[in-house]
């Protein structure tokens, strides 16, 4: 039941905020208001015709935060790849499902792969308790 629980948090923390960004909220209702695309990426990708300076700050802000996200992952990926292989070889190329492998799999994973997931983990996941 913990690993349940645990595998929900860590989907919502990889899945990043949600549709409604109440800062952004005149912004998304202007620039997202006909797209198919998600809230998040709409706004990104619009992100010179944002008009709301909280907006533009907020979102810059979470481009800074997941581009650190994303160096440390690059740093972690190379050094667990094996042992997802091993693991679960369907997650190799999911970040998401990467994370995810490590964490359901943390009793099987290697030294070299739990010093590296902890060191993301207490640099990027404050709240998450590292691997055993």
């Amino acid at each position: 039941m913990k690993r349940l629980a645990f595998l929900g948090l860590l989907l919502c923390f990889c899945m990043g905020y949600g549709s409604k960004n109440e800062i952004c909220k005149t912004d998304e209702e202007t620039l997202c208001a006909n797209t198919t695309d998600t809230v998040k990426n709409c706004l990104q990708s619009s992100f010179d015709k944002i008009k709301d300076e909280a907006c533009r700050k907020k979102l810059q802000e979470t481009r800074e935060t997941w581009q650190k996200k994303a160096e440390s992952y690059s740093k972690v990926k190379p050094i667990c790849e094996k042992d997802v292989k091993a693991l679960c070889p369907e997650s190799i190329n999911s970040p998401k499902d990467f994370k995810v492998c490590l964490m359901m799999k943390s009793e099987k994973i290697s030294a070299p792969c739990k010093a590296a997931m902890n060191q993301h983990i207490k640099e990027h996941l404050p709240g998450f308790k590292s691997i055993p």
